[in-house]
């Protein structure tokens, strides 16, 4: 077995926060979620854009063949 490299210590703080900060958005938007409060993200995307410090939501259309897709709500 072919042993990886050690990454370099700023790459590996900067992964950290990276999923920290991912996990705790997705962990929040669950919460909303499920006390239904606040504007669900259904039919958009979300981006993070830590280079910059930004959050982009892209708008997504439902796909007819994902379950998922077939039993979201209809907002609006």
């Amino acid at each position: 077995m072919k042993s990886r490299p050690i990454p370099e210590p700023d790459i590996t703080l900067v992964m950290g926060v990276t999923t920290c900060l991912v996990g705790t958005a997705i962990a929040a938007a669950a919460i909303l979620n499920l006390m239904q409060l606040g504007d669900p993200a259904a039919g958009e995307r979300t981006i993070y854009d830590l280079a910059f410090s930004t959050v982009l939501k892209i708008p997504a259309e439902r796909n007819p063949r994902c379950p998922a897709c077939m039993y979201a709500r209809d907002e609006g």
